[in-house]
């Protein structure tokens, strides 16, 4: 683990549900307290993203695709997984949150 980075607990019980769901105030408390640059990558669950009380000045950037590089790789990243993305056969990995692990979507099986 980098030497920047310390563990932090909350009292949201986050098996359960995705902190979004409990709305902006918890979503600020909790993200405000996580370390690094932060990214929002909207998802089908994130409703409170236009409510005025919802804090954007938290992340670098807020929306529903992003692609940046950190300590020479490279990322993309969406709520929903991409079966190719840009950089795919270079070595890019995709970060992506939306998942059901269905046997319909063929990933768990993929070989």
């Amino acid at each position: 683990m980098p030497q920047n980075t310390r563990s932090v607990t909350f009292k949201a019980k986050l098996t359960d549900s995705d902190i979004t769901l409990k709305g902006a105030s918890l979503a600020n408390e909790i993200i405000s307290r996580l370390n690094g640059r932060k990214h929002f990558i909207k998802g089908n669950h994130d409703r409170f993203i236009g409510q005025e009380s919802f804090d954007k000045t938290l992340f670098v950037s807020v929306g529903d695709y992003a692609e940046l590089k950190f300590n020479d790789k490279f990322f993309v990243l969406s709520h929903y997984p991409f079966l190719e993305w840009n950089g795919f056969f270079r070595g890019a990995i995709h970060l992506h949150g939306h998942q059901h692990n269905k046997p319909r979507y063929g990933l768990l099986y993929h070989k």
